[in-house]
Order: structure tokens, then sequence, then C-alpha cells
């Protein structure tokens, strides 16, 4: 690709009036390579488009889905986020717990 810009760069300098002309020419030649029928493909595409409702209908289902997973998504992310604020509340409520065994007994008494 970039070799092929040094040409075409090259080229234009060596003769301006040439690369204009290949520009100029160029659409005109390519653009029936492209699409046969352009004008009856577009309009049938958009008769379809207006005509055809279960696009838009499968668009609004397709977000409805999404939004169902998402509440999904939150509900167990809510869930998890429960358990472990319950989990950390047992851990230091048995460390509480713990450290005052510990200061209480014998050995805290003597240290």
């Amino acid at each position: 690709h970039s070799a092929g810009c040094l040409v075409a760069v090259e080229a234009y300098f060596q003769a301006p009036e040439r690369v204009a002309a290949l520009i100029l020419v160029a659409p005109a030649i390519v653009a029936p390579l492209v699409s046969s029928n352009p004008k009856k493909e577009s309009s049938t595409e958009r008769e379809n488009v207006f005509n055809n409702k279960d696009s838009v209908t499968n668009g609004l289902n397709f977000y409805r889905f999404c939004a169902f997973l998402f509440e999904i998504y939150l509900q167990v992310k809510r869930a998890i986020i429960w358990m472990i604020k319950g989990l950390m509340n047992l851990i230091s409520y048995s460390y509480k717990k713990l450290l005052s065994a510990i200061l209480r007994s014998h050995l805290a008494i003597f240290l």
C-alpha cells in the first residue's frame, strides 16, 4: 500500500495532467463494475425498511432481552455483595470475640 502511494505521488509529479485525467475518469470506469442497478436495490431496501416492522420489533425485543439480562446481573451482583458483607461482619465479630477472650485469659494477665 505504501509503495503504491509513492508510485502515485511520483507519477503525479512527472505528469500531473495524466493523473488528473485518471482521477476524473476513474469513477466512471469503476462505478458500473461495483453495482449493476443501485437505484432498484436502494428503493427495494427502502421499501423493506418502511414496510417491514419486524426489524423494529426485533430491535425492541433485543433491547428488552438485554435489559432483562442487565437486571439479572444487578440482582446477582447485589446478592454477592450482600453475602460478602455478611461474611465480613462474621469475621469481624469472630475476631473481636477471639481478641477479647485472649486479653481476658490468664496469659494476658501475666503479661
